[in-house]
């Protein structure tokens, strides 16, 4: 299970009768490289409860939103077929909508920045992490 947080657009928003919950799908958008134009969509289907679950009839479909409480976790399973599987279950507890509140959040948090790590290979990230030892001959027992 994964804690998270984080702005994105709600839509499809369902309320499931007899239930104390909403089913919904959010959304974001992510560049596909450093320097590219070009952006790729996520896509995932969530299920409201809670405090969510209250606020999410007061706001229209397309909304941006900023997840305050939310769990992602990976729901394994045996299929009918005896065959092992699993998908990606994603709760949110609480959210905001208030675009004062969204700014407020970002300004103390900061926003995600493309391309802000410096890039390395993978053998410079491994070996930064070594640190030099040096042994005496005259601490060695035997």
């Amino acid at each position: 299970m994964l804690n998270i947080d984080g702005l994105v657009k709600i839509t499809k928003i369902e309320d499931m009768e007899g239930s104390k919950c909403s089913k919904a799908c959010i959304y974001f958008g992510t560049k596909k490289g450093k320097d590219s134009e070009e952006w790729e969509n996520s896509f995932f289907n969530a299920m409201l409860v809670g405090e969510a679950f209250k606020k999410v009839a007061d706001i229209e479909d397309k909304t941006q939103i900023y997840i305050t409480k939310g769990l992602v976790k990976n729901v394994s399973y045996k299929g009918k077929d005896g065959k092992s599987r699993s998908y990606l279950s994603l709760t949110i507890f609480d959210f905001t909508a208030d675009e004062k509140e969204i700014d407020d959040i970002i300004k103390a948090y900061g926003k995600p920045k493309e391309g802000n790590k410096k890039e390395r290979t993978r053998k410079q990230r491994r070996t930064s992490q070594l640190t030099e030892v040096s042994i005496d001959d005259n601490d060695i027992p035997f």
